[in-house]
């Protein structure tokens, strides 16, 4: 069912906080002086620095563990893992990394620091900002089946991304994409929000799913030539289908699935006759069981 049950979610938070005191040690870390720079080394790491003296510390604790435990399967899909300091007993690796109260959360890629949280401590806003920063960052980890890595490449989070002129060009140069272009005081785009985040969850692993604030990216808008809000619209590969039908998550649904084209077909040594003989540009690629899937997954990009 598109729309997920109430009993299905009760039994789902359930299962997580049975979970939650088994898992929380493996799921964030805890990293000391001397084994911060390796466990920070690869992929996306996000890293709480706390003192366990501080109330606030005390009051993130459970919110911290809760999102660590619910996304403990990042690590192995997308790469992106949850750690924690304790600044007491580490005091210099936090002076080192210039944390000057508590909890500080920062966010580092490859060894470098590249984010800070600076939102209200919720496990929304957590969560918001580390599901952002896990499709900024994505990498396919070693290990994953080839069937994952296609997953990965596409929606693999099952979240709505907030698009700027800074990630619109660069994102959407895979597809497929569906954008919700709108504006924030829009009551149609307020009464949508709720079905667009489930629609990004329905999708996981098919199409992508984001959302241009008009009002802060007027660019964009009037480069895709906005009219009203709010506007759904479909890319892939340089095309552009624009939705008119009906806004219910199926109908959006039906429309993404249906829209979208592999940009790599497969084909056979007796179809590469045609394939030759179109005055279509076609760049064919081979491979065999030996690929590695890494070459595989950029092919298809």
């Amino acid at each position: 069912m598109f729309v997920r049950g109430i009993l299905s979610a009760a039994l789902a938070i359930a299962a997580c906080s049975s979970l939650q005191t088994v898992d929380a040690s493996v799921a964030s870390k805890s990293l000391t002086y001397n084994t911060f720079e390796a466990a920070i080394e690869n992929g996306a790491t996000f890293v709480k620095y706390y003192s366990p003296e501080c109330v606030h510390s005390q009051k993130l604790a459970p919110t911290w563990e809760k999102l660590a435990v619910n996304r403990k399967d990042w690590q192995r899909t997308v790469g992106f893992k949850f750690a924690e300091v304790d600044c007491v007993a580490e005091a210099d690796l936090c002076e080192e990394n210039e944390v000057v109260s508590y909890p500080t959360m920062k966010l580092y890629h490859r060894g470098h620091q590249v984010a800070k949280f600076a939102n209200s401590r919720t496990y929304e806003s957590l969560d918001d900002f580390a599901s952002a920063m896990a499709s900024e960052y994505i990498e396919v980890p070693e290990g994953i089946t080839p069937e994952e890595i296609g997953e990965v490449r596409v929606n693999a989070l099952g979240k709505v991304v907030s698009l700027t002129p800074e990630t619109y060009k660069s994102r959407t140069r895979f597809g497929p994409w569906l954008i919700e272009y709108y504006a924030p005081w829009c009551g149609h785009c307020q009464a949508l929000a709720p079905v667009w985040d489930e629609l990004a969850e329905h999708l996981k692993g098919k199409v992508n799913v984001a959302k241009v604030d008009c009002t802060v990216n007027q660019e964009i808008c009037y480069y895709q030539k906005i009219r009203g809000y709010p506007t759904i619209k479909l890319h892939q590969l340089g095309e552009t289908i624009e939705y008119e039908g009906f806004r219910s998550g199926p109908a959006f649904a039906e429309f993404a699935l249906e829209g979208i084209v592999p940009s790599v077909k497969p084909t056979t040594l007796e179809a590469l006759d045609n394939v030759k003989g179109s005055k279509d540009v076609t760049f064919i690629y081979t491979h065999d069981d030996k690929t590695s899937a890494e070459a595989n997954a950029l092919i298809d990009r």
